[in-house]
């Protein structure tokens, strides 16, 4: 016999299901035999429907209980994250105490505790500012007052003679208010570069130290004071800004010539390996304990002359972190005034 012969067909207007199978007569004779078989479909779509919800049915009522307990299952898990996020959020700006992990998660107390030191930075910052601004106008505060008290005083004045006294106080004052001004300004330059704003770039120690101190011979004559200079032959490169150098190297300069005695000695010195620059004087000097708090925003050694606002080292150092420099305080020439080195490091060295 033949492999069975499946088909469709229609038997008194109702479809069936027809099988054929080609077979010998069993009389013996040579002809053979077709034998169909037909069945109506309804028997057949009862067992697929049977089949269906036998099968789909507890599927589909597994994916729902499977779901709903994976829903509440997320919604508990997720509740705490949702209390922290609510927690965060009522804060106010200047709320900036750590955020309380006891109810919180294991897997999410790294979070916290990285947002925790992230709010501890940033309180320390803004309370640095807060100090900032206040040192900042108590500064400004009284070069204004000056120049008000001696406004005044020159408007009284009936005659230029008597004016001249006044006018020469509110030019003092003035250049106070200006270089008060000037060092903010640098402040804030510096601050825009931590940020990365502005790249750093190849330069030259030896030649910016060279046209630093050129810029400062007349005054240093003025003083009769003598401003020494020594680097090596060789180009001395690292990475950095030259501007915020410019004003480091300025400060030290600044605070040399202005603190020196007249007939004095400053050299400047520019290092090789590992690259930097040194400042040495033979001025008064300072106590070894005033060492650190020299680099204070507006601190200045008690009984200093000069009219500084105690900014220019602040200055220094703040530029000398940015540019991952070293700051060292000892002895200046002779072993008399004092000498500052900054020193770059192989780090920040340029190919």
């Amino acid at each position: 016999a033949d492999a069975p012969l499946f088909s469709d067909g229609e038997i008194q207007g109702r479809k069936v299901r027809i099988v054929s199978v080609l077979t010998a007569s069993a009389g013996g004779d040579s002809g053979d035999v077709l034998v169909s078989v037909a069945e109506t479909l309804n028997k057949r779509r009862g067992m697929m429907n049977e089949i269906l919800l036998a099968v789909v049915a507890p599927q589909l009522l597994l994916l729902l209980v499977t779901g709903l307990h994976i829903w509440v299952g997320i919604n508990r898990g997720l509740s705490p994250l949702h209390d922290l996020a609510t927690l965060i959020g009522q804060r106010s700006a200047r709320e900036l105490n750590p955020i309380p992990d006891t109810n919180v998660p294991l897997e999410v107390r790294s979070l916290t505790h990285t947002i925790n030191a992230l709010l501890q930075r940033l309180g320390s910052a803004l309370a640095a500012q807060q100090r900032f601004i206040e040192n900042a106008a108590h500064q400004l505060r009284t070069p204004l007052a000056g120049l008000k008290v001696h406004a005044e005083r020159a408007l009284a004045a009936d005659s230029p003679d008597a004016m001249k006294p006044a006018l020469s106080h509110i030019k003092h004052s003035a250049d106070r208010v200006a270089h008060l001004s000037s060092q903010l300004l640098v402040l804030a330059g510096s601050e825009s570069v931590s940020q990365g704003s502005r790249p750093f770039r190849s330069l030259d120690l030896a030649a910016l130290a060279k046209a630093c101190c050129m810029d400062w011979v007349y005054k240093a004559l003025e003083q009769e004071i003598e401003l020494g200079f020594d680097a090596p032959r060789s180009r001395v490169s690292i990475k950095g800004d030259e501007t915020l150098l410019r004003e480091l190297l300025n400060n030290l300069l600044d605070n040399s010539i202005c603190y020196s005695n007249p007939g004095g000695r400053i050299n400047v010195t520019v290092l090789a390996d590992p690259p930097g620059w040194v400042v040495k004087d033979d001025g008064p000097g300072i106590r070894p304990e005033e060492a650190d708090r020299i680099f204070e925003r507006f601190y200045r050694i008690p009984g200093s002359r000069g009219e500084g606002c105690g900014l220019g080292l602040a200055i220094v150092k703040e530029i000398a972190d940015l540019h991952a420099a070293r700051i060292d305080v000892g002895p200046g020439i002779d072993g008399k005034g004092i000498g500052i080195s900054v020193c770059f490091g192989r780090q920040t060295r340029a190919g």
